[in-house]
């Protein structure tokens, strides 16, 4: 039998815990500063980004809030409607609390990712013999992203989705045995612009969530690892056997151009890092289960800066049933 769903008896003690997206630089846009002059237009733009940002948001716990709502009033519909709008509003107004104070931490990170990016490229002008004595000028903060909830939809043609994964991307197809975790590590690609993604299962529904990880110097390739611990942030003392087909680790499909070298083992979480450091971390989407057996789940998320999507596609609720996950990663210009 199955364990207990993977969400907290009320919505918002999981939600309030964890953000489904901060922020990245301090864009006026955003900024609750009461001394920036806005044009009116400027003030426009500032609305249409909140809209975005809370729609985004409905989306997201549009599910979760209504099931809450039915156990909370089962006879009341009218009820259940207010109560829904409240925590959408409560949340709404918490995450862009947590976006206006981890606006500058963030802003810092892109702007030392854009330093470090701009210092080791090549001056074409130093192989010309000019003299090239310039210090590279600041970014302006219009060219820095910010960093909008992930969009997140659902197709019906599921059965279609999983043939085609089958015919075309088969290695895109695995196992995820019960009280195991999958994670996909995919590093945003110099071409592109924003990720989307899509997947499905079988029979039964599959936890899922998405984080980024800040990494000036990320993997070249997408990696696929499975672990019996959901903690896998946890596990640096345990023994990684890459011979077991359970926990072992195999490159995924690579997208486009991206480099298909294998990673060591003990790398294999922290990307092409071996120390143990670890590189700073955003929850874009915070696991839930996900009724992905009845319909292929999609969704979509523009890139910050440089660094990592770490995707999980999370079983460990499952006490007997293995799930099989047929998934699709992509990045667009």
């Amino acid at each position: 039998m199955e364990q207990s769903e993977l969400i907290p008896d009320q919505p918002e003690a999981k939600l309030d815990s964890t953000s489904v997206l901060e922020t990245a630089p301090v864009d006026p846009k955003l900024s609750p500063n009461p001394e920036i002059d806005e044009t009116p237009k400027e003030v426009e733009e500032h609305l249409k980004l909140h809209e975005t940002i809370r729609r985004a948001l409905d989306d997201q716990t549009s599910i979760l809030y209504e099931q809450y709502a039915r156990e909370q009033y089962p006879k009341n519909p009218q009820k259940q409607k207010e109560l829904v709008l409240e925590m959408q509003e409560q949340y709404f107004q918490k995450y862009m609390n947590k976006v206006y104070t981890s606006q500058l931490l963030h802003q810092q990170q892109q702007f030392e990712q854009w330093r470090t990016l701009h210092e080791t490229e090549p001056s074409k002008d130093a192989n010309e013999g000019d003299t090239g004595n310039e210090a590279p000028s600041d970014p302006p903060l219009s060219h820095v992203l910010p960093l909008i909830p992930a969009t997140l939809w659902t197709r019906k043609d599921i059965c279609e989705f999983k043939q085609e994964i089958l015919k075309t991307q088969n290695e895109c197809c695995i196992k995820i045995g019960s009280l195991a975790t999958a994670t996909v590590r995919v590093p945003t690609h110099p071409d592109g612009t924003s990720i989307f993604w899509e997947f499905a299962t079988d029979h039964y529904d599959l936890g899922f969530g998405l984080y980024f990880e800040w990494d000036l110097e990320p993997q070249k390739q997408i990696t696929v690892s499975v672990s019996e611990s959901s903690d896998e942030d946890d596990g640096e003392d345990e023994d990684n056997d890459v011979d077991d087909p359970e926990t072992g680790t195999h490159p995924s499909q690579d997208i486009r151009d991206l480099d298909d070298r294998s990673l060591p083992a003990e790398d294999l979480e922290r990307g092409c890092h071996s120390s143990n450091s670890r590189v700073p971390t955003d929850e874009l989407i915070p696991i839930y289960r996900r009724d992905c057996h009845t319909e292929v789940y999609c969704g979509s998320h523009q890139y910050p800066g440089v660094g990592v999507y770490v995707f999980k596609f999370d079983n460990s609720f499952s006490l007997w049933r293995s799930k099989w996950l047929y998934y699709r990663i992509y990045y667009a210009q």
